[in-house]
């Protein structure tokens, strides 16, 4: 399957007006969770770096995105959604190749159920499912969902922290297949965003504490 790139010299802010979306806003986004994970001192534990970034990224999402009519929903994952685009959004950490457009990307972690469902839900929608060999033991999920992930497209944040360049790489991605591990396998379509350096602020400056909390059981649906 071949994946579509967009970068910025081409195409990527088309792609993101269809969702509604922009490069700034985007880009805002990951200052902020930069900024967060900037925070992080050699006192504090070896995993907050990431943490506070993940959180920052979520945080910042949902700051610029709500206002403008998205939702909040927590499924073992924090989604920002768009009922009328049948859009959501998630965050996660990617491997050295995030925001590379010359290099097959993947999540840094291998990921459990909920991330599985919702790339299911994408490559249904997608009909990767339809006739190709191969590919329809994932079309029936073996895990209960509770959320359905076939009515929304379920796009990720990616991004990795390159300490030695100081600089953040971020693209927003539709992947469409993930292996029996967790391993993302294959993307439909990959938004390459602008690197962001260290000494790059935020516009709206942020020193928020942030402190990990519980997975929350709350149910996304779709509007009457």
């Amino acid at each position: 399957m071949f994946t579509a790139i967009h970068s910025f010299e081409d195409d990527a802010e088309s792609v993101l007006k269809v969702m509604k979306l922009s490069g700034a806003t985007m880009q805002e986004v990951c200052r902020r969770g930069l900024a967060q994970y900037l925070t992080a001192t050699p006192y504090h534990p070896a995993n907050a770096p990431g943490t506070f970034m993940y959180h920052g990224l979520v945080q910042a999402m949902r700051e610029l995105l709500v206002p403008a009519g998205w939702e909040l929903a927590e499924e073992s994952l924090s989604f920002t959604f768009n009922t009328d685009l049948s859009i959501a959004l998630a965050v996660s950490s990617g491997n050295i190749h995030a925001g590379d457009p010359t290099q097959n990307p993947s999540f840094k972690y291998p990921k459990g159920p909920t991330t599985q469902a919702a790339v299911v839900g994408n490559a249904s929608q997608l009909g990767l499912f339809d006739g190709v060999p191969g590919f329809s033991e994932y079309a029936v999920s073996s895990f209960p969902k509770r959320i359905e992930f076939d009515t929304f497209k379920t796009w990720w944040l990616l991004h990795h922290v390159d300490r030695g360049k100081e600089v953040m790489r971020a693209e927003l991605s539709l992947p469409v297949r993930i292996g029996n591990s967790g391993e993302m396998n294959q993307w439909e379509s990959r938004v390459i965003l602008e690197p962001i350096p260290f000494d790059e602020s935020p516009t709206t400056d942020r020193a928020d504490d942030f402190a990990a909390g519980p997975d929350f059981d709350v149910e996304v649906r779709k509007k009457a």
